[in-house]
């Protein structure tokens, strides 16, 4: 909530999203985003007020992701991939397939965005499954959590005020990651562990 606006995402999987901006005075609402492939994922507000959010989904071996804000009825996309990951293309038998269908200000493999937030020295920290986090600043992007596991399906990003990130992981737990060293432990449940 800011600038007496309400901002609500919709996130429908593969069947696309939407954010909706509600005007808390005159209680209209307006849908600022509307995609058919990207539900958002995560909206969050920047110290300066203007409104972010990350849209993806993971479906079919196929990666989408985008990082988008919205200020003064503008949206503007900062980056985004839509693609097979090499692990899907040879999976499938198709090395030599067209690995990218879209791909803007993206120098990784395709993936998917869950969670977004934003560093003390104002980077934005971006949540991926493929990635865990990585920051966006200056139209570059960087790896924070260098050697992450493959297909890890995140559920969110909550960041402490210590510098810790909290990634909660689909039926196994949380991630827990120093932004300041950079290192991350998985904390599983009882069920999730080898015995």
């Amino acid at each position: 909530m800011g600038n007496e606006r309400i901002y609500s995402s919709f996130n429908r999987g593969e069947f696309g999203g939407k954010l909706n901006e509600i005007n808390l005075a005159t209680g209209s609402s307006l849908t600022v985003f509307s995609s058919a492939f990207y539900p958002v994922t995560d909206v969050k507000f920047a110290p300066d007020g203007q409104v972010w959010f990350v849209a993806g989904v993971s479906h079919m071996m196929l990666e989408d992701a985008g990082l988008f804000s919205y200020h003064e009825q503008h949206i503007q996309c900062h980056a985004k991939v839509s693609g097979f990951p090499t692990a899907a293309l040879n999976a499938l038998r198709k090395p030599n397939a067209k690995q990218y269908l879209e791909r803007t200000n993206w120098p990784f493999e395709p993936t998917t965005f869950v969670g977004l937030n934003f560093a003390e020295d104002g980077s934005i920290l971006v949540a991926s499954d493929d990635y865990g986090i990585l920051t966006y600043r200056d139209e570059k992007w960087s790896k924070v959590t260098e050697n992450w596991p493959q297909a890890v399906s995140l559920a969110g990003f909550v960041l402490l005020k210590n510098s810790v990130a909290v990634l909660p992981v689909y039926d196994r737990g949380v991630v827990i990651i120093d932004l300041k060293t950079s290192q991350y432990k998985f904390i599983l449940p009882d069920y999730c562990k080898s015995k």
